[in-house]
């Protein structure tokens, strides 16, 4: 399912039908959608699979975003941070993922696709903040660009 999802959201992203920032806002808010439906619905086949819609998303999420966040980063060493930052997320999951699907929330796991909510909804903040900021780099580089043009012409 994960490749199925890349491959779909890079056809649309690389024919710039799909701004990759809004591809990876896309994924974030379906495993919200699904964290939901976990919590409303009671069918165990339905149970399932929103789980494994949620799961593929997130995994596809950081496929999504990497080359912007890569793009974004200009230097070695900014790169370097980029990529140890991202990696560092990465690793968290495996950390709090035990913590807050522990067997005492079973077997409904609200606790838990509750507290998963809440995490996702941060992360779409911060992916929000991060595409504002990298924007708004983009403009002033795009800006430097032309003034420095418009010098050398």
């Amino acid at each position: 399912m994960v490749f199925v999802i890349l491959c779909g959201l890079a056809f649309f992203i690389h024919t710039k039908r799909l701004n990759p920032w809004v591809a990876g806002l896309c994924v974030e808010v379906v495993q919200i959608v699904c964290y939901i439906l976990l919590i409303t619905v009671k069918q165990p086949i339905a149970k399932y699979i929103f789980v494994m819609i949620a799961t593929a998303a997130s995994q596809s999420f950081f496929a999504i975003i990497w080359p912007e966040r890569i793009r974004a980063a200009r230097g070695t060493t900014t790169a370097g941070l980029a990529i140890g930052i991202t990696n560092a997320s990465c690793q968290l999951m495996g950390i709090v993922g035990p913590q807050i699907y522990q067997p005492k929330f079973g077997p409904t796991y609200r606790v838990s696709y509750v507290c998963s909510i809440a995490l996702l909804s941060t992360c779409l903040g911060a992916v929000l903040t991060s595409w504002f900021f990298v924007a708004k780099d983009d403009k002033r580089r795009a800006k430097e660009n032309v003034q420095s043009h418009d010098i050398v012409a």
